[in-house]
């Protein structure tokens, strides 16, 4: 985290808007379930309902996801970027004093792709892992958080769903696909 922490701003900022754009694509689903099964039975019935509220909340929750996710990969890959930045000036001013003496054994190209595999390696760190991972264990939260409002038990069967299908379920399944793949 030591080249982190000087753009912590930036990767929080990021975190924030990959949880509101995941929090509204979330509410986006429950409204328009249930805004599309209320005019179901409104129809059947042939009760009056508002449909102009639910109806621009809808349009609301979709601007911000589409803004949330586009804000999302702007912020996240800026610091990402500025993080591999000072990673490659730290790695230079630490390889400059060793040339060539010390690295006579290994071929410019071959140091240079090992640097690149490291750094890319790293580049993935916080797009591909920490991200999802924080940003899923925050929107498990805050559902689960909400749905305890109106029913504890549907509450706690949807976090063990959550929990298996987003971590339980991926863990044993590498692990059972992981021999296969040596």
């Amino acid at each position: 985290w030591q080249w982190h922490s000087p753009y912590i701003g930036w990767l929080s900022l990021g975190l924030m808007l990959s949880i509101a754009a995941l929090l509204a694509n979330i509410s986006l689903l429950a409204l328009s379930g249930w805004f599309i099964s209320s005019m179901a039975i409104a129809g059947i019935t042939g009760v009056a309902i508002n449909y102009f509220t639910p109806a621009a909340i809808i349009r609301g929750l979709a601007m911000i996801r589409t803004a949330g996710r586009y804000g999302e990969r702007v912020v996240t890959h800026e610091a990402t970027f500025r993080v591999i930045a000072t990673l490659r000036q730290w790695f230079f001013a630490q390889i400059e004093p060793l040339s060539p003496a010390q690295l006579y054994h290994q071929r410019s190209g071959d140091l240079l792709s090992k640097l690149q595999k490291d750094i890319d390696r790293l580049d993935a760190f916080y797009l591909r892992i920490a991200l999802p991972i924080v940003s899923a264990i925050i929107g498990i939260a805050v559902v689960t958080a909400f749905m305890a409002l109106y029913d504890l038990s549907s509450a706690v069967i949807t976090f063990i769903l959550l929990i298996v299908g987003g971590f339980a379920l991926p863990i044993a399944l590498n692990r059972l696909a992981n021999p296969l793949a040596q």
